[in-house]
């Protein structure tokens, strides 16, 4: 399966077939960074007024999972762990297109 990046923003559905997460989790990060006083567009959350769907930066959001979610987060828990090996399988693919599109 092949998956090309045609555009900088994608919606919320989108998103999720690019970086196969859960909504929920999704959600839950950014529900976190807003708690600690930060702004979800760190990992590539945009909402714009007339816009049903949030719009996300696919390449920010990644980038932002493997600084925050992998690199920075030690695990300490059983569900630590697994929620980071959710993370870099969805990152897979992901990672992969990259590859392909810096190269066109």
């Amino acid at each position: 399966m092949t998956i090309k990046l045609d555009k900088l923003l994608h919606t919320t559905k989108e998103t999720l077939e690019l970086i196969p997460l859960c909504e929920q989790t999704l959600y839950r990060y950014a529900k976190d960074l807003i708690k600690e006083g930060r702004c979800p567009t760190e990992m590539g959350r945009y909402q714009f007024t007339g816009v049903r769907s949030d719009l996300w930066d696919v390449i920010k959001l990644k980038d932002w999972l493997i600084s925050e979610k992998l690199v920075q987060r030690k695990a300490k828990y059983n569900h630590e762990v697994l929620e980071q090996q959710k993370i870099k399988q969805a990152l897979v693919v992901n990672f992969n297109t990259n590859q392909q599109r810096k190269q066109i």
